[in-house]
């Protein structure tokens, strides 16, 4: 974990399954971003590098991200991004809606979909996606 010392990183927290995710972020010096993923498992109370990412790890910085069908989800002002935690692949497949800009939070609430909120114009909307 010595990667994320002094670093301003992405978490994702899988309550189900009682692990944490750690992605993106920067050191204070502005060092080059963090291109590793770390997990913590309650179980074996122990940090771990996620081998063999593929895909591109998203530029994330302090902030979290949610879980969703499987899946860590993270948004930033580019789009939503996937992470498959089966596969270690993150991927990109939905654009924000049109006009929405600066912060914006993903979040999975209990009926299974998947909400972004996000600034649009001069009032915040909830967008669901639902696939």
């Amino acid at each position: 974990m010595s990667a994320y010392k002094d670093s301003q990183g992405c978490a994702a927290t899988d309550a189900v399954h009682s692990k944490i995710y750690l992605f993106g972020g920067i050191a204070h010096d502005a060092a080059p971003w963090n291109l590793n993923m770390y997990v913590y498992s309650q179980a074996s109370n122990a940090w771990s590098l996620i081998p063999a990412v593929s895909g591109t790890i998203p530029v994330c910085v302090s902030t979290t991200a949610t879980i969703w069908k499987e899946q860590i989800a993270y948004a930033d002002n580019e789009g939503v991004y996937l992470f498959d935690i089966a596969s270690s692949t993150w991927k990109r497949p939905m654009p924000l809606p049109p006009g929405t800009w600066d912060s914006v939070w993903v979040t999975s609430p209990a009926d299974g979909n998947l909400y972004l909120v996000a600034a649009q114009g001069s009032t915040d909307a909830i967008f669901k996606y639902n696939h």
